[in-house]
């Protein structure tokens, strides 16, 4: 199954950490097929944050959009 995390910042591109200015955006995240649906936004999490490190995390909001739901 595939969900989205979406990475969004606040703060102005010059306070950002240099690996951080572009990893704001959305993610696709393969999850595997019948995970308990409370465990797949933190395997997702997980996932991410192993392929995608972020040097200041105070900056970014991130959030797990799971199928056939509507992001905030």
């Amino acid at each position: 199954m595939m969900v989205t995390v979406r990475v969004e910042t606040n703060a102005p591109t010059s306070e950002l950490h240099y690996y951080d200015k572009e990893v704001a955006g959305d993610y696709d995240i393969k999850i595997a097929d019948g995970m308990p649906r409370d465990e797949i936004a933190e395997a997702a999490l997980d996932v991410f944050h192993d392929t995608i490190p972020i040097k200041i995390l105070d900056y970014f909001w991130i959030e797990v959009i799971l199928p056939g739901e509507v992001a905030a």
